[in-house]
Order: structure tokens, then C-alpha cells, then sequence
């Protein structure tokens, strides 16, 4: 059965001129605004249902071709944050993307390697650490780091960059002997400090131990010269107590001697007196006959009386009151003083000699301590030559680690 072809016309009443405005452009682009059909067998009348049907479906490709064209068509692409932001006159604002722009340019520049003579390190540095080919990232402190041209340059340079690589290492061999020679110069030094230290401490040691003993000496001299001063004292109340002894038994055996004075006489010159008086001295150019003391009255009974109790004072014995007994004691003890006497005066030698020793020892101390001292400068010295040399070679070697 031959096919007859059928032209429909879709009616303007459900044209979608919103979706796609004009009908030439709609052709362009591949839609339809015909629709052909072919119809197998004979023609046939359409009822407005089918008619409805098909127009909704024209409507829908027609939809569908104009969204296909609206993407394919280039468009000035806006930022999400911006997006619908509208000026006064209808411009979107683009304020959040100029700011999103400098930021991109300033991560960009963060990325960048330094040119001649910027930072490339240090304290608060955030860029990258590095320099453009043929300059060397210098170290000129812990707060800064500058990109260094080649010498004599103001410019990046490869070829000349080799040549410093080169010229640093070169230097860096001499400086490790320098530094190799100042290492065992301090060592030999600190050796030398070390071993006077050591002498210090024995003479210091030495000393210590000699003004002991010099103490001990001055103690013990000290303690045997209280005795002396102890017994010497006790030598002159002996022999004080000894001699009014003696002249009180003189008074009584002097009781009728006429060649003595008598109660309250002179006896300046004959020493003796008359009845039982003593001769009290006044003062070194006088001297009274008197009786003894805490008596009122002269009388050989007195003399006596007296004459015991001094003798008594002297031995300190009460059955020794002779005048031999106090004279005896009296001898005792100047022997005692004597042999007091001569043991402080070998004190006093020992004494002496540990001193001097001492101050010998003190003497030779002082010496090894200032050796000690001019050796501990020349090693701390010759350290801080040792350190210096060092910190040239890690310069060195960093500036040509650099190149």
C-alpha cells in the first residue's frame, strides 16, 4: 500500500515563544516547528485529543533543544558567593573575587624563589626558601637569610654560581687544617690547665694541713701558758704569805731587842721591831712598827698567831707552819713556774715552726694558684680560638652547600 505523507501545522495557540522566541532560530539548532508524518494506509481525520497530545510533545523537544543551546553558548562565569549579588545598575558584584584573586597572587608569590638580595630565611619568614638558579640562600643570622648574587653581580648567574660553589670548598680545606692545628693547641693547653688544677688542690691541700697543725700548736701553747700565768700567780701569793711568816717568827724571837724599833717606830732601816710588832710597810720609803693586822695591840702571842696563819697560806697545809714549811713551799713552786716556764717556751718553738711551715706551703699554694689561673685563661683562650675556627669551617661549608 503506497504511504502518503501528511503535513501537520502546529497551531499557534500552543507555540512556547518563552522556550524558544523565534522559529528560525529553533530550526537552526535541529528543532521542529513541522511535523512530517507518514501515514500507512489512507488518510485519516484526527480528533482534538491527538491533536492535543501531539502538541505537548512538540512543546517538550522544543524545551529540551533550547536548554541544549543555552549551555553550548559561552557565558562569563560568576563565583558561587557572588552569584545573584546585583548593584544598583544590574552588575554583579565582584569585590569577593578581586580579594580571592590577591590572595591566589599572593600564595603564588609564597611559591616564588627569591631574586638577588630579598629573604629567603629567618625569623617571621613564610615565603619558600629559596633562591633563583645562580643565586645562594646566605645565612647572615638566625633572624635572616638573604638571597646572595654571585661576587661582583647584582644578578643571578649559573656559571658564576659554580665558580663560588668552587672558590668555597676550595677555602673550607685550609680552614679544617687551621682548625685541626687550633683543636690540639687548645687540648695541649686544657692539658697543661688540668694538670696545674691538679697541683693547685695538693699545695691548697698541703696548706690546709700545715695551718692545722700551726693551730693546734698556738691551742696547746696557749693552754700550757694559762697555766704558767696560773702558776706564777700562785708563786707570788706563795712567797708573799712566806715572808710575813718569816717576819712575824722574827717578831717573836725579836721581843726584847733593843737594836729594833718599838710600837709605832721606825724601822725603815733595821727591818725589826720590838713586843710583838711587825714592820708594816707604809710606803717604799717608809716603814712603821705595827701590830699584825686585824689585831689593835702588839704581843708575841699575836706574832705568833699570825705567823701560822701565813705559813698555813703559803704550804697550804695547816699542820705546815713552820718557817721552813712556808719557805719550802715557796721553793716549790718556783720550781713549778720554772718548768712551767720552760714547757711554753717549747710550745712557743713548735709553734714557730709549724707557721713557718705554714707560710711556706701558703706560699707555694699562692704560686699554683696563679700558674693555675694564667694556664685556665690560656685554655679558655686558646677554646675560644678552637670554637672560632670551627664556626668559620661551618660558615664556609654552609655558604658553599649554599652555591
Amino acid at each position: 500500500m503506497p504511504a502518503e505523507t501528511s503535513t501537520y501545522i502546529m497551531p499557534s495557540a500552543f507555540r512556547d515563544d518563552d522556550s524558544c522566541p523565534e522559529n528560525n532560530d529553533h530550526e537552526a539548532t535541529g528543532g521542529l516547528s513541522v511535523v512530517s508524518r507518514v501515514v500507512f494506509g489512507q488518510n485519516y481525520q484526527r480528533s482534538p485529543l491527538k491533536k492535543f497530545g501531539l502538541a505537548i510533545m512538540v512543546l517538550a523537544t522544543a524545551g529540551a533543544t533550547c536548554a541544549f543551546v543555552s549551555r553550548s553558548l559561552p557565558a562569563n562565569q560568576v563565583a558561587p558567593e557572588s552569584a545573584g549579588a546585583l548593584t544598583e545598575l544590574g552588575e554583579e558584584k565582584k569585590s569577593k573575587g578581586k580579594h580571592k584573586d590577591k590572595k591566589h597572587k599572593k600564595d603564588d608569590d609564597k611559591d616564588k624563589c627569591g631574586e638577588p638580595f630579598s629573604k629567603c630565611g629567618g625569623t617571621d619568614f613564610e615565603g619558600k626558601p629559596c633562591c633563583q638558579r645562580g643565586c645562594a640562600c646566605i645565612k647572615k643570622s638566625e633572624f635572616y637569610s638573604m638571597c646572595a648574587a654571585p661576587q661582583g653581580l647584582n644578578k643571578c648567574d649559573l656559571d658564576e654560581a659554580k665558580k663560588m660553589d668552587k672558590k668555597w670548598r676550595k677555602k673550607v680545606r685550609p680552614l679544617k687544617k687551621h682548625a685541626a692545628r687550633k683543636a690540639l693547641h687548645y687540648k695541649t693547653k686544657q692539658a697543661r690547665a688540668d694538670k696545674l688544677q691538679k697541683a693547685f688542690v695538693q699545695a691548697k691541700s698541703d696548706a690546709m694541713n700545715a695551718l692545722k697543725k700551726a693551730q693546734a700548736a698556738k691551742a696547746e701553747m696557749d693552754k700550757q701558758n694559762a697555766t704558767l700565768k696560773a702558776a706564777t700567780k700562785k708563786m707570788h701569793f706563795v712567797g708573799w704569805e712566806k715572808d710575813q711568816a718569816l717576819m712575824w717568827w722574827a717578831t717573836a724571837d725579836n721581843e726584847n731587842n733593843k737594836d729594833c724599833g718599838g710600837w709605832s717606830g721606825d724601822c725603815t732601816a733595821s727591818k725589826c721591831c720590838q713586843h710583838g710588832c711587825g714592820c708594816i710597810v707604809k710606803n717604799p720609803f717608809y716603814s712603821q712598827c705595827g701590830p699584825p693586822e686585824g689585831e689593835t695591840s702588839c704581843s708575841v702571842a699575836n706574832a705568833r698567831n699570825s705567823a701560822k696563819k701565813h705559813a698555813i697560806k703559803a704550804t697550804g697545809d695547816k699542820d705546815k707552819f713552820a718557817a721552813k714549811d712556808a719557805k719550802k713551799s715557796c721553793k716549790d713552786q718556783i720550781a713549778k713556774v720554772k718548768g712551767q716556764k720552760e714547757a711554753v717556751e717549747k710550745l712557743v718553738k713548735l709553734h714557730d715552726a709549724a707557721h713557718k711551715e705554714y707560710e711556706k706551703l701558703h706560699e707555694t699554694r699562692i704560686e699554683a694558684e696563679n700558674k693555675r689561673d694564667h694556664s685556665k685563661m690560656v685554655a679558655e683562650k686558646a677554646k675560644a680560638n678552637a670554637n672560632k675556627a670551627k664556626q668559620k669551617i661551618k660558615l664556609a661549608q654552609e655558604a658553599a652547600d649554599s652555591w
